[in-house]
């Protein structure tokens, strides 16, 4: 009787070897060359409009999370007694993070729906989805005791962050009675997101100083059109917005933004995927599929 040999089974996380299957450039004719340049063309520009849409819906997430918790978040920041903590301080980073705009939770959550079927694919790809995770943990590991250290050496009472936060906002000379804003992905995503919703900050900002001319007012901006006058402000026209067309209150406003907003950043990631999966992998096959 011979030794049974031993089993060995496959490395999960082994890279695929991946072999060539379409049709080389050299050998195709112009049609199909035409043909296949055009298909990426649209392809690239597909994604490029995926990646618009999936930046817009994280705006509208934002939005929706202050129209939903707007007065309350606000009276909590106008309390500085917590703020003071820097643990509390790192808690409701974490908090806001996860719950107003966290691509890498919305990615690992994607991720583990594209890949359910593909266990080894999925194995490599949430790991490649959650290494700068451990980017954030060292972070915190280092920063927040660096700054807890600091704060209580330092005679003004000021940490490490602290006082780099205000050099880097010195520096940008920024007009604090006026209030102003640095614009980034906000100044393309802004055409599109405004025909949606508008929000007025000053009433953001009238919550959070506790100025009673703010009671009662709504986050949703309904006019852009006043006729200012010496005793009032009166308005004249609504905006050119979808909400602001409405007369809901911001509560209904966030929720339904808020669902909006999620179906969209889950069907443009989903997209995305499947878009970059042709593109990369679409020419590609491993030596035991058909």
């Amino acid at each position: 009787m011979g030794e049974d040999k031993p089993i060995v089974d496959d490395d999960p996380w082994a890279l695929p070897e991946l072999q060539p299957t379409g049709k080389p450039w050299a050998e195709m004719t112009t049609k199909e060359r035409v043909q296949r340049v055009v298909i990426n063309i649209v392809k690239i520009i597909t994604l490029l409009g995926l990646l618009y849409l999936f930046i817009c819906s994280l705006d509208f997430l934002s939005q929706a999370f202050r129209l939903i918790g707007g007065r309350s978040a606000s009276q909590v920041f106008s309390s500085s007694e917590l703020l003071t903590n820097p643990v509390v301080g790192l808690m409701m980073g974490c908090l806001v993070t996860v719950l107003v705009q966290s691509s890498s939770t919305s990615t690992s959550i994607i991720v583990s729906m594209v890949a359910s079927g593909h266990r080894n694919e999925f194995r490599r790809a949430f790991g490649g989805a959650t290494v700068h995770d451990m980017f954030n943990w060292l972070a915190v590991l280092v920063l927040l005791p660096l700054e807890v250290i600091t704060e209580a050496i330092n005679p003004s009472g000021q940490g490490y962050l602290e006082l780099t936060t205000d050099a880097i906002l010195n520096s940008i000379n920024l007009d604090t009675a006026q209030g102003q804003e640095l614009e980034l992905l906000n100044v393309i995503t802004k055409p599109f997101t405004s025909l949606v919703i508008m929000t007025d900050k000053d009433v953001l900002t009238g919550w959070a100083l506790n100025d009673s001319r703010y009671n009662n007012a709504s986050l949703v901006k309904h006019y852009c059109v006043f006729n200012v006058t010496e005793t009032a402000e009166m308005p004249l026209e609504r905006c050119h917005s979808l909400f602001s067309l409405t007369d809901l209150s911001d509560l209904y406003v966030g929720l339904i933004l808020l669902v909006v907003s999620l179906f969209l950043l889950c069907g443009c990631l989903v997209l995305m995927v499947k878009i970059l999966h042709t593109l990369l992998k679409g020419k590609w096959k491993t030596p035991t599929s058909g």
